[in-house]
C-alpha cells in the first residue's frame, strides 16, 4: 500500500512513519470521498421548502420543510447566468428566487406572475434592462412592482437620474454585495 514516490522520496524513513504516511493517505481520500458526494437535485420553485415544521403532519409521516405562503416572489434579470446565481444565492433564504436572463422574458414573467420586486441588471444585450424598466413602468399591470436597478461604478450617475425620473426605486453598485442587496430588497418590500 505504500506508494513508490513516497518511498522515493523518503528512503530513510522508519516503519511507523511509513504506516504515518499510510494512514494520512487513506484518511485524505475518505476526505475527499465525503466532499464529492452529489447534491440533492433542486426542487421547483413552488416545492422549495422555506419553513421546518418540527413535527410529523399526520401519523406515521416524517417532518419535512413546507413552502411559506407568505415568501415574497423576487425575479431577477441578469444576461449572466453567474450574476443569477450569486443573487440567487444571497437571496433565496428568504424570498422566493427566479430568474431571466432577457429583458423580453422578463417583461413577459413579470405580466403573468406579478413578483414582488425585480432586481434588473442596467446594461444587457439586445433589449437592455433600462429599457424593460421602461415598458414594466409603461404598463398599468407592472408599474407598481419595485425595481432595484444595478449598474457598474461608471453607470452609477446615469442609473442615479434613471432612479430619479422613476424608472426604478433604488440603484444597487455592481459588484453586487450581500449586505448592500438584501438591504435595498427589504427596504423596498417594506413599503
Amino acid at each position: 500500500m505504500f506508494s513508490r514516490s513516497a518511498s522515493v522520496r523518503r528512503p530513510n524513513a522508519t516503519p511507523a512513519e511509513r504506516e504515518t504516511v499510510v494512514l494520512s493517505l487513506a484518511d485524505a481520500r475518505r476526505r475527499r470521498a465525503a466532499r464529492e458526494v452529489s447534491p440533492a437535485p433542486a426542487l421547483p420553485p413552488a416545492q422549495r421548502p422555506t419553513a421546518v415544521i418540527p413535527f410529523p403532519v399526520q401519523a406515521g409521516a416524517r417532518a419535512v420543510a413546507a413552502p411559506s405562503a407568505a415568501a415574497r416572489q423576487i425575479l431577477v434579470v441578469d444576461d449572466s447566468a453567474s450574476s443569477i446565481m450569486w443573487q440567487r444565492l444571497i437571496l433565496k433564504h428568504a424570498y422566493d428566487v427566479h430568474g431571466a436572463s432577457t429583458a423580453g422574458d422578463a417583461i413577459a414573467i413579470a405580466e403573468m406572475s406579478q413578483p414582488d420586486l425585480l432586481v434588473v441588471d442596467r446594461a444587457m444585450p439586445g433589449v437592455s434592462g433600462l429599457a424593460a424598466c421602461r415598458t414594466l413602468r409603461a404598463s398599468d399591470r407592472t408599474k407598481h412592482i419595485p425595481i432595484v436597478l444595478l449598474a457598474t461604478r461608471h453607470e452609477m450617475a446615469a442609473a442615479r437620474e434613471e432612479v430619479a425620473m422613476g424608472l426604478a426605486d433604488v440603484v444597487v453598485e455592481k459588484p453586487v454585495g450581500r449586505e448592500a442587496l438584501l438591504e435595498a430588497v427589504a427596504a423596498l418590500l417594506a413599503r
